[in-house]
């Protein structure tokens, strides 16, 4: 059985359970990260909360230890995304947010990437083990991907969403609106008839000027073959009359 240990909670409940403010600004997180539970803002501001108490006590001691410890703090943080090469101060590292935190999330920038809809789509994508990091199965949504990972965040080569032409990939496409217009006519001509596929029918950031050539040149050939076969029709018709 082993040794039992006794586990600690990784993160602090609130001091005061009714507190509207903090209310407030978890629902606003929630909503827009897609977190179903408080707890996991909780873990993230538990983050923070290490990070900034660190770097309080740094800032107070003035011997060459604190310096050294200093820069693998900033070393540290730059590695998880939080800061950026050009501003790694010890003031930039107390005025974080839980926002930092929370969008260094495997959910978050698996969404950010433009692999799923929504942040609810990129959570379940990740729980049901689709997403990979570093070629290993991640299923904890929570994961903080550092920087250098995140290039390698993925789809499994065992699941389906790892083909480019699936659906759920297809229309993530024409969300991310990037000039995608070839994604984004492919999309529609599989979604609907091709009598019935019309400009509005694609994104509005996929149409490009050339798209929109391309698509007006089709439409005049169109119309000459039908004009033609009308005509052919026509003579036809003549002929078995006289």
């Amino acid at each position: 059985m082993g040794d039992p240990r006794r586990l600690k909670s990784k993160y602090e409940n609130p001091s005061h359970p009714w507190q509207k403010n903090r209310l407030d600004e978890e629902a606003i997180l929630r909503r827009e990260y897609g977190i179903p539970r408080k707890n996991e803002i909780w873990k993230a501001g538990a983050v923070l909360k290490k990070y900034k108490q660190i770097a309080k006590k740094l800032i107070s001691r003035t011997d060459a230890r604190a310096e050294l410890e200093s820069k693998e703090l900033q070393k540290k943080l730059l590695s998880l995304g939080m800061l950026t090469p050009d501003d790694t101060s010890m003031d930039r590292i107390l005025g974080l947010t839980v926002r930092d935190v929370l969008n260094r999330r495997l959910q978050t920038v698996l969404f950010k990437k433009g692999l799923a809809n929504t942040q609810k789509q990129a959570r379940q994508f990740i729980t049901h083990e689709h997403v990979t990091v570093n070629g290993t199965k991640i299923t904890v949504p929570g994961y903080l991907v550092r920087k250098g990972e995140e290039s390698t965040v993925g789809f499994a080569t065992s699941s389906q969403l790892y083909d480019q032409e699936h659906p759920e990939r297809q229309v993530a496409i024409l969300k991310k609106g990037d000039g995608e217009a070839k994604s984004a006519m492919k999309f529609a001509e599989e979604t609907m008839p091709v009598a019935h596929i019309k400009e509005e029918d694609v994104a509005p950031a996929a149409m490009d000027p050339e798209a929109k050539e391309v698509a007006e040149a089709v439409d005049e050939i169109e119309a000459e073959t039908k004009q033609e076969e009308m005509i052919e029709g026509a003579t036809t018709t003549t002929e078995k009359t006289k």
